[in-house]
């Protein structure tokens, strides 16, 4: 709701004055379905950082140690999935950063709740 129609009015934009913009429906449904696509695997961060947690690959360590690092992929990420339009790229990066804060948090959650069975695995 918030960035289609800003990436649609930045290319509307851009155009030549002296020249019509003809957009297909080909080419219209293909870059919705573009960034809708891209939005959704970015918001299934979350659900990887838990799968991942839960088999013992990631630690909250490594996402607050590589925190910075993260969100300088996280913007070169934004920039390759959203049009040239800073915008749009931080209407992308934004909510991706704070999906990796969530995931810090679920990571530390299922970390804890991993070392604690471990805990009661070996006292048993």
């Amino acid at each position: 709701f918030m960035v289609l129609p800003t990436t649609l009015k930045f290319f509307m934009r851009i155009a030549i004055s002296d020249v019509s913009s003809m957009i297909s429906i080909k080419s219209y449904i293909s870059f919705i379905n573009t960034m809708l696509l891209c939005f959704g695997a970015v918001f299934e961060m979350p659900v990887l950082v838990f799968l991942l947690s839960k088999l013992e690959v990631l630690t909250p360590d490594f996402l607050r140690k590589n925190r910075g690092l993260l969100i300088v992929v996280i913007f070169i990420l934004a920039a390759v999935i959203t049009p040239p339009d800073v915008i749009s790229q931080i209407m992308l990066a934004v909510p991706m950063i704070l999906l990796l804060q969530l995931s810090i948090i679920i990571c530390t959650v299922v970390y804890k709740t991993n070392r604690k069975k471990q805990t009661v695995e070996t006292a048993a």
